[in-house]
């Protein structure tokens, strides 16, 4: 059999794309189209689910003329703000694989500080569906209490995992939570918003009434997050924030209130400023990359329309300066996602300074096992610093090479297009003062 797009005989054992055509002029449902020697895998089952879905139930006549609001369908998926990262092979695997290994260290480098001396407390505001649980549970020390936030309906995959992994110590909850908005009032809530009300209340010890199926939760985690956090983190999503100076706000004083004196605010998103030199010096309003099929691998689009993008540290006060540091969309595309996402410029001199309006600072890493490898050294710096030094991590880092797929991690350092994406972010960690 031969594929209609690149006229290669089909093998046995080769991965195929192909189409579906129930009426096909070949006689045959499925169309092959091209041999994928590109891949080792074929393609994850969830996404094929979800195309043969697509392919079955597509877009209606009804939806066209009108019958069935099509708007209020597709504004009920945008305010749903969900989505999904797979973890199937596809050309952006080094790039997640690298991303992955810099927020385990990061995590690493401060939860596992021999700083703390009893049990530790995190917060994660951004848990998705609970990526990050392994590594908070890998930590040298022992946790207390784990609470996840998102947006996104996805936490209560976060919540299975969690439970599948480690039942049910240490403690942790999962919450559907806007966390733009102010926690201490439970203006965030979304999905069961009574239960997730409830569950607020009893953490932080709140007098009042419970249901009295809440009783039992109230016994068990009642006024367990009331002396704060000593970790909070938000991993690649800092840059939602800054929609508007009052979603940045709100953040920042759920992080305020969240955080206990001494302890920290850690994570990872692009530096802004990095981004918007980049499109300075481009032609393009787009940067993207593309595999050998022409098939975006990850895209970048700017949305924004300035010309500066400075901020003069100390300046915060200053008329138009908010105005200037907020708002400045960018989409970017990342092929294990599969559509675009809105996000938006963080500006990293802008960002040091509102932190230290909400009593955080940059502050010297925390002690740690020097017998252990790790190279975050540094409060605020660039992934290109970890890709610099993939040699010294292969040499150093047995974890690493327990773990990890270090052949991914090379791939990003040998290719000049991952390297550029993954440069472009960077880690922060802050201390409250």
């Amino acid at each position: 059999m031969i594929c209609i797009k690149d006229n290669k005989a089909i093998e046995n054992g080769q991965i195929v794309e192909m189409r579906y055509e129930p009426n096909s002029e070949l006689g045959y449902t499925w169309v092959p189209l091209r041999v994928r020697d590109d891949k080792d895998k074929p393609q994850y089952f969830t996404i094929a689910n979800n195309i043969w879905k697509t392919i079955n139930n597509p877009v209606s006549t009804q939806m066209i003329k009108g019958v069935i609001d099509f708007d209020e369908v597709s504004k009920e998926a945008n305010d749903s703000q969900e989505y999904y990262v797979d973890t199937y092979e596809s050309e952006d695997t080094p790039i997640r694989d690298l991303h992955n290994y810099i927020k385990s260290k990061l995590i690493s480098r401060i939860g596992s500080s021999t700083e703390f001396k009893n049990d530790i407390m995190i917060a994660d505001l951004s848990c998705g569906r609970g990526g990050d649980i392994k590594k908070y549970l890998s930590l040298k020390n022992d946790i207390e209490f784990i609470l996840g936030l998102d947006i996104s309906s996805n936490v209560n995959e976060a919540a299975q995992r969690y439970y599948h992994l480690n039942g049910r110590n240490p403690k942790a909850m999962f919450l559907q939570f806007d966390t733009s908005k102010s926690i201490s009032q439970k203006l965030g809530c979304l999905g069961n918003k009574e239960q997730c009300e409830n569950m607020i209340d009893i953490m932080f010890n709140k007098t009042g009434t419970y249901p009295k199926e809440f009783k039992k939760i109230q016994k068990e985690y009642g006024g367990i997050a009331k002396q704060g956090f000593d970790i909070v983190s938000s991993q690649f999503s800092v840059h939602y924030y800054f929609k508007s100076e009052e979603t940045l706000r709100g953040f920042c004083e759920n992080v305020r209130d969240l955080c206990s004196t001494g302890g920290y605010f850690i994570g990872t998103c692009y530096d802004g400023k990095k981004v918007f030199d980049m499109f300075t010096k481009h032609s393009s309003d787009t940067v993207e990359m593309k595999d050998s099929l022409g098939s975006l691998i990850y895209q970048i689009k700017k949305l924004y329309d300035i010309e500066n993008f400075d901020y003069e540290e100390g300046t915060l006060d200053e008329e138009s300066v908010m105005d200037l540091m907020v708002g400045k969309e960018i989409e970017v595309f990342m092929s294990s996602i599969g559509q675009p996402i809105v996000e938006y410029l963080v500006n990293f001199k802008f960002f040091i300074d509102i932190m230290k309006e909400y009593g955080f600072e940059l502050h010297d890493l925390p002690k740690f096992n020097k017998k252990e490898y790790n190279p975050i050294r540094d409060p605020i710096n660039s992934f290109s610093e970890i890709i610099e030094v993939t040699d010294t991590i292969r040499e150093n880092d047995k974890e690493f090479i327990k773990k990890t797929r270090n052949s991914e991690l090379y791939k990003v350092k040998d290719n000049m297009e991952y390297s550029r994406l993954c440069g472009l972010n960077n880690w922060f960690v802050f201390k409250k003062i």
